[in-house]
């Protein structure tokens, strides 16, 4: 079994560097979809992916406007991309907010 989480953040400079490795506690990857996202969010992810060599992936989308089933479907194929037999959906903001336990 390999099971990755697929996150969609926008601008998630403040909330990712805590909810990736918390995500990566119970997932073996992590597919992040950054949307549209500030400089900074960009600065995150190149962090969190030296941290974690191998278990973050990235998909990037300029676009301005947000296209819901068309940015779901990219990162279910992402997920499946990088080998994922189960998926899970993730909201980088409920890590931080306490509404998923750390270990």
């Amino acid at each position: 079994m390999k099971l990755i989480s697929l996150t969609p953040p926008r601008n998630g400079s403040w909330s990712l560097p805590a909810a990736v490795p918390a995500m990566l506690q119970w997932c073996d990857e992590a597919v992040l979809m950054v949307h549209a996202s500030d400089t900074a969010t960009a600065e995150s992810v190149k962090a969190i992916c030296l941290a974690h060599p191998g278990r973050v992936h990235v998909l990037v989308d300029d676009a301005p406007t947000w296209h819901e089933a068309a940015q779901r479907q990219r990162l279910l194929e992402g997920g499946r991309a990088a080998g994922a037999t189960h998926m899970a959906i993730v909201d980088d903001v409920h890590h931080v907010a306490g509404f998923v336990p750390l270990r």
